[in-house]
């Protein structure tokens, strides 16, 4: 008997103790689709589950977002300086860098003169060979008469490829010269070379007078006004000398016509 019982607890403890127990085979698949089988990493042994996103390569930063910026201003306009629209140190082309305009009433117009503009071949179909010059710049005037202004006069000429570059205003053959003509001018007068300092200038038909810079002052003042005389239908702009083959440089200037 108590061999029997020792047995009986010996058994017991034995069913305690023990691991549950599993079918060796694999369970029952329902859906009749094969077994997944592992493929890649899971291959090689290592562990399943979820992988990671790939990794994209991402936009370049484009820095800090600027808030509030104030509309963008118009450019500053360039300042006034003795500028040289023609280079009075360089030799000048055979053919004449001024150019010429038709004047409409209070609209301005810009022309540039020649340093070898020859005044008295104003209203000629050429310069005259002998002073060696080209034709000046021609501004056709507007019908109803009035009078004219002329200002931003800029830039510099030299006379006979010797002197220092002079102004429009300077004494000598730099000395910006206007005459106007009109359809039966006689011949062109040379008139007064003296600087003008009036407000207003009252030049003779035919007859040259000092233009200069357009100012009562050299480089200051206000713009002259230049009456223009009756029958006058152009105003021609250039220069007063002996020769003008070697001159050099030139000006460039704004002319505006007026009723008044």
């Amino acid at each position: 008997m108590k061999s029997l019982a020792v047995a009986l607890l010996l058994a017991a403890c034995s069913n305690v103790d023990a691991p549950p127990q599993f079918p060796t085979s694999p369970p029952p698949n329902p859906s009749g689709e094969p077994p997944n089988e592992a493929v890649g990493p899971e291959a090689a042994g290592a562990p399943m589950g979820p992988t990671a996103p790939e990794s994209t390569p991402s936009a370049p930063d484009p820095g800090p977002t600027v808030v509030g910026n104030a509309p963008a201003r118009p450019p500053e306009p360039p300042a006034i300086t003795d500028s040289m629209p023609i280079d009075p140190t360089k030799p000048m082309p055979a053919d004449t860098l001024g150019t010429n305009a038709s004047l409409t009433v209070d609209q301005p117009a810009s022309v540039m003169v020649d340093g070898r503009a020859d005044i008295f071949s104003a209203a000629a179909t050429a310069a005259d060979k002998g002073r060696g010059g080209v034709l000046p710049t021609q501004l056709a005037l507007a019908t109803g008469g009035g009078v004219v202004r002329v200002r931003g006069v800029s830039g510099k000429t030299t006379c006979g490829g010797k002197s220092e570059p002079g102004g429009p205003d300077d004494v000598g053959c730099s000395r910006l010269i206007g005459v106007f003509v009109g359809v039966k001018t006689a011949k062109l007068r040379h008139g007064s070379d003296e600087l003008g300092t009036k407000q207003e200038l009252r030049p003779a038909l035919g007859e040259t007078f000092v233009v200069g810079d357009g100012l009562t002052g050299t480089g200051t003042g206000d713009i002259q006004t230049i009456a223009i005389p009756k029958g006058a239908t152009k105003l021609y702009l250039g220069y007063a000398g002996d020769t003008y083959g070697t001159n050099a440089g030139g000006v460039s200037a704004i002319v505006t016509q007026h009723a008044k």
